[in-house]
């Protein structure tokens, strides 16, 4: 048997405490927090959601993450009240960090990592429900105590910090997939991480303050490092929130190095030496998270002297149109930019991201080779690259800078500014099809009146009856409502307009993604229908049993000519997973519990499961459907020992290893009938 660690569990998970009818482990606030009341709101919201319990908050290094998931926790257990929903009342909130290093007074500070593994995981979670007697156990005991524990609690929180660094992430991933499918009781995860490591979670992605929020902070550091108050005038604080890019980190330590005596022009155009902690701190994550096209731009517009017009960039860095917005957008995300009007074209660096990126070129020697090469491209033109050969402005590439601007005032909370751009877009381009697409598009996502948006797709498809991506747009967002509101309407509409794109479409590979979004809604009305015969009186039973059957059926008919024979690459293996799990799922589906039928059904799912694991066991969905009941039981009867408690690796085992090829045939006449 294991020894106990002899790092005391108190050091190692933080001590625990009461707070009302809660048990926690949690750290204390942030003294003088400034709140970010939007999107604590929206954190909360997620938290809330019915069915899916695990949330991240991602952002970069430095942007406040694990502070903001802290005080909307802390808020919860410290302020219950009726306004919050009783699945937000936790019994015990269990907090685990996988930080290693903490960015304060100018320098990174390392410390001993508590959270590396699942075990520690497991370990933290007995240790703050009172079990900590068992921790020397084996860790298979553990795991299955901790179920029990859980199944006990009434409502439970795990907050795992910074997973990004824990070395078993993908297993700790597993884990929490597992604990969903164990636990009966209400269960939330929320994480908070640098980069996007999950798969079945919601996220809520934490970008820079607002302009309020960041000069608060400014502020509050200046009184806390009692900076002189001369410095306090608004011209210098709105100075320093510009050049930090409203981001928190770079917020105080500007005002930690005019604590030191440094001016703000030295700060500004040139970074002191002992920056470099704050820039490795808040980059290296963001910049490992960058896909190769968006480094070499980001390094392209340091090599330029941190400011450079969008031509410019795609000539310098050899980019096509379609990889320059591409890494553009995840610049954007990652707040690198300084924000400027797009309609200018220009992309400029904050001076500290600049000396970032520009010292990265001695790590891509490849990369300042290629702008060597190309900066010959751009000398024709000038300095600043004003020929009208790079500035040919068609009303599609004006559009594009319009949507951009309204895009970027979104990310930040300004959605009636950025509402107003695209009003512009449609008044100065009245019967341009994109300009109104656009803007329906911004009215589903961003405002609560449906009847506009509609009105604005509808103009568009007027404009241009034949362009199936309106259609394929318009699907998406009455799809989205539909499933939002359990709304039947709306899903037979997605399926009309998309069924309209489908004829538009000539690309084979464009109609099998339209054919798996009319099986979607199919899918989620056949959902829908079941849930209707669960409340229905006893004679309307029938009919919404045919209707659930009807609705499944028309699925397997759409999807089994719907796979690629062979697939090859990786978008039409994920295609084919996609659809055997829709497949297997709606074999699952059809006809009732008990009925005589259910032997052939569930077979045949199982069919459809192997099918697609054998393409990729990995794969979540797939995985996810493994633990239906149908699906067990099916491999009972087969002779495979296995329950719904057993590990997904031995029930996948299983499915791999069962012999199904006539399923399908026997099946037929209860699914074509």
């Amino acid at each position: 048997m294991p020894e106990l660690t002899s790092e005391p569990l108190e050091q190692k998970y933080g001590r625990t405490e009461s707070v009302g009818d809660t048990i926690h482990n949690l750290p204390p606030r942030l003294e003088n927090y400034i709140e970010r009341s939007k999107t604590e709101d929206e954190l909360i919201k997620k938290l809330g959601h019915r069915k899916l319990y695990i949330t991240t908050l991602d952002g970069g290094g430095g942007f406040g993450k694990t502070e903001l998931a802290k005080k909307v926790v802390w808020d919860l257990i410290e302020n219950p009240n009726e306004e919050v929903h009783e699945r937000l009342r936790f019994k015990y909130v269990v907090w685990v960090s996988g930080k290693t290093e903490f960015f304060t007074q100018g320098r990174i500070v390392t410390s001993e990592q508590s959270f590396r593994t699942v075990e520690d995981l497991v370990d933290s979670i007995l240790y703050v429900t009172g079990n900590a007697i068992v921790i020397n156990q084996p860790l298979s005991g553990k795991r299955k105590l901790a179920v029990e524990v859980l199944n006990k609690s009434s409502s439970t929180l795990l907050m795992l910090d910074n997973l990004e660094t824990v070395s078993e992430r993908e297993k700790v991933w597993d884990y929490l997939i597992e604990l969903g499918d164990a636990v009966e009781t209400d269960l939330k995860v929320l994480v908070t991480s640098r980069v996007r490591t999950g798969r079945v979670e919601q996220v809520l992605t934490l970008r820079s303050m607002t302009d309020d929020e960041a000069c608060q902070l400014t502020l509050m550091e200046m009184n806390r490092l009692d900076v002189p108050a001369a410095w306090k005038q608004d011209s210098y604080v709105k100075q320093i929130v510009s050049s930090t890019g409203n981001i928190p980190l770079l917020i105080r330590h500007f005002v930690n190095l005019i604590s030191h005596g440094h001016t703000l022009k030295e700060i500004t155009e040139r970074l002191p030496g002992d920056s470099d902690d704050a820039l490795r701190f808040m980059c290296n994550m963001q910049w490992s998270e960058l896909e190769k096209p968006a480094q070499k731009l980001l390094s392209g517009i340091a090599f330029w002297g941190g400011k450079i017009n969008f031509a410019q960039a795609k000539l310098l860095c050899s980019l096509s149109n379609e990889a320059f917005t591409k890494a553009k957008e995840q610049l954007v995300l990652r707040s690198f930019l300084i924000d400027h009007s797009l309609i200018d074209s220009v992309l400029e660096l904050l001076p500290p991201i600049s000396m970032f990126a520009k010292a990265k070129l001695y790590e891509f020697p490849e990369f300042e080779k290629e702008f060597l090469d190309n900066e010959s491209l751009l000398k024709p033109y000038g300095a600043t690259g004003e020929s009208t050969k790079l500035f040919e402005f068609t009303d599609e590439i004006a559009l594009n800078q319009l949507f951009q601007r309204a895009e970027l005032l979104a990310k930040r909370g300004a959605i009636k500014e950025a509402y107003g751009w695209y009003k512009e877009a449609t008044e100065r381009f009245p019967d341009n099809s994109l300009a109104w697409r656009s803007k329906g598009e911004f009215e589903y996502r961003h405002l609560d009146d449906d009847e506009v948006a509609e009105k604005s797709m509808d103009r568009a498809a007027k404009l241009e009856p034949k362009n199936a991506l309106i259609y394929n747009t318009w699907a998406y967002w009455e799809y989205d409502r539909g499933v939002k509101n359990y709304s039947k309407l709306r899903l037979m509409k997605s399926v009309r307009l998309n069924e309209r794109a489908l004829n538009l479409t000539s690309d084979e590979a464009e109609k099998k993604k339209i054919i798996d979004f009319i099986a979607s809604a199919y899918m989620k009305l056949g959902y829908i229908a079941e849930d209707d015969w669960g409340r229905a009186i006893a004679h309307k039973r029938r009919d919404y049993a045919n209707e659930k059957d009807a609705h499944f059926r028309y699925v397997i008919h759409l999807l089994e000519g719907n796979l690629y024979a062979t697939p090859q690459t990786p978008q039409e293996i994920h295609h084919n997973l996609i659809d055997y799990n829709m497949l297997a799922n709606a074999c699952l589906f059809i006809g009732e519990y008990k009925s005589k039928d259910r032997i052939l059904l569930d077979d045949c799912a199982l069919l459809y499961l192997k099918e697609g694991l054998d393409l990729d066991m990995f794969n979540t969905q797939l995985r996810y459907t493994t633990r239906r009941p149908g699906i067990v039981k099916a491999l009972n009867r087969h002779g495979c020992d296995v329950s719904e408690r057993d590990s997904i690796s031995d029930i996948i085992d299983a499915v791999l290893g069962i012999h199904l090829e006539e399923a399908r045939q026997k099946a037929d006449h209860i699914i074509s009938p």
